[in-house]
């Protein structure tokens, strides 16, 4: 790693990885982290320990690139189980990737979307846990639709104490 995690993170992929391993099918745990303290630090930690067959799944290539980059990973994401929803679909859809056990869901906030829905059907309901900067939605009855699939979030480090932990700065108006 390129950054030596921080004690919260370790503590977070400890609790990440008991849940992961005890899961029932299509278990579902969300974690909520303040933007910039580490996330994808914790993530990938999780995913070291639980090997090859627990996927992190993120919208974004540019999200993987920077865990990897994180990581000191270098190739192509697919080769260290990373990957978007569409490219992690659509490669279960024709048999050319392992079957997931497990699911790292980054920015699990966007979850809702239907690609993701297909994933969690085509995974066999794999556990999954979510980490996202934003347990809220919307509206209140996007966050109540949010909460219901995943339930009430554990906060990994609040606002507060990444703040005064020197991790995040938070503007003063």
């Amino acid at each position: 790693m390129k950054f030596p995690p921080r004690l919260f993170q370790v503590t977070a992929s400890d609790h990440a990885e008991a849940f992961l391993r005890s899961a029932a099918p299509g278990a579902k745990q969300l974690y909520v982290a303040p933007t910039g303290v580490g996330k994808s630090v914790v993530e990938r930690l999780v995913q070291e320990r639980l090997g090859p067959t627990c996927w992190i799944v993120s919208p974004r290539e540019e999200i993987i690139s920077g865990i990897m980059d994180k990581a000191e990973l270098t190739g192509d994401p697919m080769s260290h189980s990373m990957a978007t929803p569409i490219v992690l679909r659509n490669r279960l859809l024709t048999g050319s990737v392992r079957h997931p056990e497990y699911l790292i869901v980054d920015e699990s906030h966007h979850h809702n979307a239907e690609t993701y829905q297909q994933l969690d059907l085509l995974t066999g309901l794999a556990p999954a846990v979510g980490y996202t900067a934003t347990p809220y939605r919307g509206t209140p009855k996007g966050t109540k639709e949010f909460l219901d699939r995943w339930g009430e979030p554990l906060w990994l480090i609040t606002y507060a104490e990444a703040e005064a932990e020197g991790y995040i700065s938070i503007p003063k108006f």
